[in-house]
């Protein structure tokens, strides 16, 4: 299995925010926190998840995109509406 914690040391990933819109309000999120909540997974999940950040960075594939994706699933899944649109 793929040393999650070595590999974002070694991954110089952008910090970047992005803005979700989830049910009309917008959740505002940041590849610090997406990281974070990776860095808490365990078992299948996380298995999965590095899995696929092993695919894309043997393909030489942006990681951003994949964090991006896991933002929009956090947002769904777990966090609370900030604003109103």
């Amino acid at each position: 299995m793929i040393d999650l914690e070595a590999f974002f040391e070694e991954k110089e990933i952008p910090y970047t925010v992005w803005e979700i819109e989830q049910d009309g309000y917008i959740n505002i999120i940041d590849s610090e926190l997406v990281v974070e909540n990776i860095l808490e997974t365990c078992g299948e999940e996380r298995r999965k998840i590095g899995n696929m950040l092993f695919t894309l960075d043997f393909r030489n594939a942006p990681i951003i995109d994949y964090l991006y994706f896991l933002a929009k699933c956090l947002v769904a899944n777990r966090y609370h509406r900030i604003s109103k649109i």
